[in-house]
């Protein structure tokens, strides 16, 4: 979660100013690590009049969707902003999109090319997080000293079946 300063106040009796593209750079700060580019974030949040009671829509907090993009595929985000504490907005960022975690699926395909072949391989691949899709394959390289097929050192895929995020090892000849 992002905390960020309100931006500026005209003088103590008012209240501060609020640029609404903070926002947009506090959801890139929640998302950089995890390799999202956000693209655009939508409107805030329609704002109950009586509720509201004068408020501004910031000081309220509430959700909004974001863009972004993951590898080329567009992903979509859910923006959580809670109501300002001490001059600070509290701004948190999830992945709506099903996201396939491929360090994981490598380590995995690994263990299962050990059990068949030993020689301890290992698999390496280009991305480390990609959006689920059915069919979609992801190149990898599997690499092993040993073993009962020998040293190894060639190209394989993890192809992603089913919504589920199961998979299935593809050895490339």
């Amino acid at each position: 979660m992002v905390g960020l300063a309100l931006l500026g106040a005209a003088c103590a009796d008012e209240d501060p100013a609020f640029d609404p593209r903070i926002i947009s750079a506090a959801v890139q700060a929640e998302v950089d690590p995890i390799g999202v580019e956000v693209v655009e974030c939508g409107e805030p949040p329609p704002v109950d009049a009586e509720q509201a009671d004068g408020r501004p829509w910031w000081e309220l907090g509430g959700e909004l969707g974001c863009l972004g993009i993951l590898n080329g595929d567009d992903v979509e985000l859910v923006v959580t902003i809670a109501p300002p504490t001490d001059g600070d907005i509290a701004v948190a960022a999830e992945v709506a999109t099903p996201l396939f975690d491929v360090a994981a699926a490598e380590s995995t395909a690994a263990a299962r090319l050990d059990a068949d072949l030993g020689g301890a391989p290992e698999v390496d691949c280009a991305e480390r997080l990609v959006v689920i899709e059915p069919g979609r394959r992801i190149d990898c390289r599997v690499t092993a000293e040993g073993g009962t097929a020998g040293p190894v050192d060639r190209p394989l895929a993890i192809v992603i079946l089913d919504a589920d995020a199961n998979w299935e090892i593809d050895l490339i000849p």
